[in-house]
């Protein structure tokens, strides 16, 4: 490795001497010719001769050559300098362009170095030693390479081509030799410090090497006349052929050269040449109702040129002509044509009780508490949640926490769960969930230690009704902690009370039509106004037709009455526009109240109803007045078949409805139904995660009260 190092290091400072005096040659040839243009020698042919040193790299991926046996386990690169020399012409092309063929000797040798450990006799004694497997190769060729080259700026050419060459010499010679310990030990089967050495032709030799190629020369006047150019290049050849067959073994090379360019200029009379110019130019102005990409726009350009000969001098006179245009603006207008007439809004008061899931499930093999326990919802307060059941179950560490601060004297249960398939049931595992939940009730929430309890277990730590599908989402469920607790209330669901809630609005939209107003505005906003307050601000496009949409949001804001809709425009130059349409909004609620349950959870593949369940079904529907009406829906997730679903949440549905008839004979129950997963319960909107998952095994009652 070592040696690799200076030779590369050999190798640079090679460069370094060839490539300063070059930069000097080019620094001042720069600073004397500010005005330097070589453009001009682009119609001659040019010749030329050029010298290259080149720095070749290998690309190796062999054990050793054909006949000729060595333990290498297999060399991968080397480098090697080189040398080549040759001849070339340039034709013109078009405008800046080149071509050229250039013919002559190249040497792409390199040596290829592999280091190895092995055991040596050192002083008679066995000894750790490095040698190295060396390949030296000799390889030369003779071709030709035609390329295309383009003056990018002034004297700087950029060229491309392709090589083809013929291998003239493919030489090698091959030896294995000690590396350390320097100056001392031998191999032990040879008792020398070098051993098969090998000389000869490169079997299996490519007679034929390609390229393809890429380089930069600067040309640099020797001459008073100009035509006579050294010009420094340097290049890079990528190998497109093997070096040997069958070894996978190719070359690139890197040259630095210098080329001597000759030009033959021909000789010709100067004429004496004048340029006259003459403009013709008009200016049209347009009103337009449209934003144009400028305001002023330059016309096309009639160029008629006549060249006269007055007196031995060439005169020629240019006639530029042409028709600028200048676009300005008219007045913006806003216009509102026909709308939707009238919004119909129906609304209902409803009080629903949800679930809480005191369950924190954890990621694979981990037992650090999710981020979104942790961190829940900013201004941490129930009664101003969206009422979701899954944003309570993402705070329910806090809920839980709260619920304990309120009532000092309760106390509650840990229990931790590993998944059997994917956690192998891990005891130690489940036991660590469950004290990072404790840890978190004590650090964060400040209830004391001797108020939670932990039950331990070191045989089985699978949950008692596991989810049996075989899936990330069956075993996403079974790594969990479970919260109990013989006090009641720190367990209870979450009741919300007379939130208004829409049955339905008859539009999801307000059809505006705008196709009257100016397309040219830059601002063009609907606002909506009731009673002098603005309900929602909007941008409209450039549609001729704007479609508003009304979501639930928006409806729950609407009040009976009118509701103004004002378009608001303003061009570019900051002139302004708006026009007003009133519609008319009727909203109404209905004669019924609604009271939602949603607190029966049942376990995976499930329909049994516990007895807190039970207990609080019997407080729901106590009291029932008459008149009222009831549907119950059951639920399930959507893992498993989807007829065993319908039937198990057909029989959850059932199950509650036998417990109401039992304890209400008279309760008008108008739907008994289950749907498995064909629907979401209320406030879940997928079956992403296993608290959905979990919350979606349910069923739901709702009583429809008449109140008026």
């Amino acid at each position: 490795m070592i040696k690799q190092f200076n030779r590369y290091m050999n190798i640079y400072a090679r460069m370094l001497y060839i490539l300063i005096p070059l930069v000097l040659i080019i620094n001042q040839e720069l600073k004397a010719q500010k005005n330097y243009d070589l453009f001009s020698y682009d119609s001659s042919i040019t010749y030329g001769a050029f010298v290259n040193i080149n720095i070749n790299h290998h690309f190796a991926d062999f054990k050793d050559f054909q006949g000729i046996a060595t333990c290498c386990p297999r060399f991968e690169s080397g480098t090697g300098l080189g040398f080549g020399s040759g001849v070339f012409f340039e034709l013109p092309f078009p405008k800046i362009l080149k071509i050229g063929l250039r013919g002559g000797f190249n040497s792409i040798s390199a040596d290829l170095i592999k280091d190895e450990f092995t055991t040596i006799i050192d002083n008679e004694e066995l000894a750790q030693g490095k040698f190295e497997h060396y390949l030296n190769t000799s390889i030369w060729n003779i071709g030709v390479s035609p390329y295309l080259t383009a003056r990018l700026y002034k004297g700087l050419n950029l060229f491309i081509g392709g090589h083809y060459s013929y291998t003239l010499k493919s030489d090698f010679d091959y030896v294995e030799r000690l590396v350390q310990p320097e100056n001392r030990g031998v191999f032990i089967d040879t008792r020398t410090r070098e051993r098969n050495k090998h000389t000869g032709k490169i079997p299996l030799y490519s007679e034929i090497y390609g390229a393809l190629f890429v380089g930069l020369s600067y040309e640099l006047p020797i001459n008073k006349e100009r035509n006579l150019r050294l010009s420094p290049e340097i290049s890079y050849y990528k190998g497109l052929t093997e070096l040997a067959f069958e070894k996978n073994w190719t070359a690139d090379i890197l040259k630095f050269g210098l080329s001597l360019k000759y030009s033959a200029i021909p000789k010709k009379k100067e004429i004496p040449k004048i340029k006259r110019i003459q403009y013709i130019v008009d200016t049209v102005v347009v009103d337009v109702d449209y934003i144009p990409d400028k305001t002023f726009k330059k016309g096309e350009e009639t160029i008629v040129s006549e060249d006269l000969m007055i007196l031995d001098t060439l005169v020629t006179v240019e006639k530029y002509s042409r028709t600028d245009t200048l676009f300005q603006l008219k007045k913006p207008i806003a216009k509102i044509g026909k709308t939707t007439e009238k919004l119909d809004i129906k609304a209902r008061f409803v009080t629903e009780a949800f679930p809480l899931l005191p369950i924190i499930f954890f990621p694979k093999e981990s037992a650090e508490i999710p981020r979104e326990y942790i961190l829940g919802d900013d201004d941490f307060d129930i009664n101003k949640f969206e009422i979701r059941p899954i944003v309570y179950h993402r705070n329910i560490l806090k809920i839980l926490g709260k619920r304990l601060n309120e009532n000092p004297r309760a106390t509650i249960t840990l229990i931790g769960y590993a998944d059997s398939t994917t956690e192998n049931g891990n005891c130690q595992l489940a036991n660590k969930r469950a004290e990072a939940v404790k840890d978190y009730f004590i650090n964060e929430l400040d209830i004391k230690p001797n108020r939670i309890k932990i039950s331990r277990s070191n045989k089985k730590c699978t949950p008692l009704n596991p989810t049996l599908t075989p899936n990330d989402s069956g075993f996403a469920e079974n790594r969990r902690v479970e919260i109990f607790s013989d006090f009641p209330k720190i367990l209870d669901p979450i009741i919300r009370e007379n939130f208004l809630e829409l049955e339905f609005f008859e539009s999801n939209e307000v059809i505006i039509d705008i196709s009257q107003t100016s397309k040219f505005a830059t601002k063009r906003k609907i606002i909506l106004r009731q009673k002098n307050k603005i309900i929602k601000e909007v941008n409209a496009d450039n549609s001729e037709i704007f479609s508003l949409p009304i979501d639930e949001n928006l409806a729950k804001n609407l009040v009976f009455g009118n509701l103004d809709i004002e378009l608001f425009i303003e061009d570019p130059l900051g002139r302004t526009s708006k026009d007003t349409r009133t519609i008319f909004v009727n909203k109404d609620t209905n004669n019924y109240a609604v009271e939602r349950l949603s607190i029966v959870l049942f376990d995976v593949g499930s329909d049994k109803l516990s007895q807190f369940a039970i207990n609080s079904i019997k407080t729901f529907v106590k009291g029932l007045r008459t008149g009222s009406i009831v549907q119950i829906i059951g639920y399930t997730d959507e893992l498993g078949l989807w007829d065993n679903n319908l039937l198990l949440s057909q029989n959850r549905a059932n199950n509650v409805a036998s417990i109401i008839r039992e304890h209400q004979p008279d309760a008008d129950i108008i739907k008994v139904e289950g749907i498995a997963s064909k629907r979401k319960p209320f406030g879940i909107q997928s079956y992403a995660s296993p608290a959905e998952r979990f919350l979606s095994r349910t069923v739901q009652i709702e009583i429809l009260k008449l109140i008026k």
